[in-house]
């Protein structure tokens, strides 16, 4: 749809130059026809000639390539890793929590991306021993999606807010491409990341001893009525929701 708009402004403002050089280059021929309309063609041509090439450059240099889905889900309240936004919320699926983490890559080539979640111990459950959540992915470009983690949720904090530390990194393969979506998000903290091993498998890991540079702090509200032990072997489920 972009592509065709944008197309069809080209195709307008090339016929009004066209329109515009016959008008006013050959204006002696014009004038000796003795055409009253001649005048008025000059600068109706111009003007849509101006009018397109204005509106060429607006929808080009100004208004984003793709929506800004996540804005619909966060309320436009989101954090960013270098061109890929996200936010982790709380969801319930068939009475048990779940972590839904909606990420938005900013930029038309894929990346690689790092998000750990630290949550306070013994308040969330994913497996026995497990305190961290480890999310390491790819993100294709200007792709919105959302990946599902089932977890259990400690009975003596539901229905609470908890504090959780969060990091993310990302890196582009390719090159970063250019932005097709213009809104920021917030900073969030950092990881040192062994890229090699952290995107092998693109699986989750669950590991405390990842070193958390500057996190973040993430206010998440726990619900009620749920599932209290971890899911057991349950890995997370990721879902491509758009691809501008």
């Amino acid at each position: 749809m972009r592509e065709i708009r944008n197309t069809f402004l080209i195709v307008i403002l090339m016929a009004s130059l066209i329109w515009a050089f016959l008008v006013w280059l050959t204006q002696g021929q014009l004038h000796d026809a003795g055409s009253q309309s001649v005048e008025t063609q000059r600068w109706v041509s111009l003007a849509i000639a101006g009018l397109s090439a204005v509106s060429l450059l607006y929808f080009m240099l100004v208004v984003p390539k793709a929506p800004d889905e996540l804005k619909t889900v966060t309320g436009g309240r989101y954090f960013e890793a270098d061109g890929v936004c996200f936010m982790p919320l709380v969801r319930l699926n068939r009475g048990r929590a779940e972590i839904s983490l909606y990420y938005q890559n900013h930029h038309e080539n894929p990346c690689e991306v790092i998000i750990h979640l630290r949550p306070p111990s013994d308040t969330i459950a994913m497996r026995e021993g497990a305190r961290d959540i480890h999310f390491a992915f790819l993100a294709r470009g200007s792709a919105f999606g959302v990946i599902h983690q089932p977890i259990g949720v400690r009975r003596k904090i539901q229905g609470q807010v908890i504090n959780v530390q969060l990091a993310a990194a990302t890196r582009y393969t390719r090159g970063i491409g250019a932005r097709v979506r213009r809104a920021k998000g917030m900073p969030c903290g950092t990881l040192n990341v062994d890229w090699g091993a952290a995107m092998r498998t693109l699986d989750h890991e669950i590991s405390g001893e990842v070193e958390m540079l500057h996190a973040t702090t993430l206010h998440l509200a726990m619900p009620s009525g749920v599932e209290e032990e971890a899911p057991g072997a349950a890995l997370w489920t990721k879902e491509q929701i758009s691809l501008a």
